[in-house]
């Protein structure tokens, strides 16, 4: 569960994303999918910070929490982003802009993947 300073925290960086979307754009393996899952009390901000933000992607805001009461998603944000197939198996986890390290091993993962 994110707090909204976390949320806000990564709304305040989502533009580094744009590098992944645009990847996703000429890739058709993946696709990139922001959620959002901010409580009751957080949503208003959230929605503000999100609406000033005018993200050129969709972003989505999971507004009864229900991606993370169905999937066990850890407390550590280095585990927030991840690569699933069509059956939601987790094929790579992490964010793959952060390090050329992870960028490779994403790229093996998805020279890996069948469609």
């Amino acid at each position: 569960m994110q707090s909204i300073s976390c949320g806000s925290c990564r709304i305040a960086r989502f533009w580094e994303m744009i590098p992944l979307y645009e990847l996703s754009e000429s890739d058709s393996r993946f696709s990139v999918m922001a959620i959002f899952s901010p409580t009751i009390d957080e949503l208003p901000e959230m929605e503000r910070q999100l609406m000033a933000l005018d993200f050129p992607y969709p972003v989505y805001i999971d507004i009864y929490r229900e991606f993370a009461l169905h999937n066990r998603i850890p407390a550590d944000s280095r585990f927030h982003d991840f690569l699933i197939d069509a059956d939601g198996t987790v094929l790579f986890v992490g964010n793959p802009l952060v390090t050329d390290r992870l960028m490779t091993v994403f790229n093996k993962t998805l020279n890996n993947f069948k469609q």
